[in-house]
Formats: structure tokens, sequence, C-alpha cells
């Protein structure tokens, strides 16, 4: 699921390598979130703008990009570094 991103590199992918220390993130504590996206989503508020269909595709992608963002942290750092030639900079 690399989509197109904005404003720092052009796919997801390539942007979320511009994150200098992937350690720093914790997936466990995102252990569950589709529960409380759905429990969001299920306030009358949210369920007059947002229908059924596209709650559970918000969930379904938010989950996929999660599981992507592990899986890109789990690279080693030559295998991250070796398709671009920019992935691992940070901003200055």
């Amino acid at each position: 699921m690399n989509v197109e991103s904005q404003p720092f590199a052009s796919f997801h992918d390539e942007q979320i390598q511009f994150v200098s220390n992937p350690q720093a993130f914790d997936f466990n504590r995102l252990a569950g979130i589709e529960k409380d996206i759905a429990e969001i989503f299920d306030d009358e508020r949210a369920a007059a703008y947002i229908d059924k269909a596209r709650q559970e595709k918000i969930i379904e992608v938010v989950t996929a990009r999660i599981s992507r963002l592990e899986q890109i942290f789990e690279l080693d750092e030559t295998e991250a570094l070796s398709d671009e030639p920019n992935f691992g900079m940070t901003m200055q």
C-alpha cells in the first residue's frame, strides 16, 4: 500500500523512511485500534456524515498502514536503504 503522499516525499513508503528512530514506536500500543476507531464512528455525530461502508474502509486502511509501518521498521537498515539513496535521511 504505497499511496501518494505529501509534502516530504511522493509516496508513503518513501516518506516514512524520514523517521530517524523507528525503535521509538511501540506498535503494541496500537493493538485493537480498529475497535477504538469503530467506537468513534458509532457516535451518531460521525455516523451522520460517514456511512458504514466508508467507516469500514477507513478502518481497513488504518490497520493496513500500521501493518506496513511494522514491516518497514522491521527491515534491516541496509535493506531499507538499498532501494532509494535518500532513505534513512532525516530532515534538519
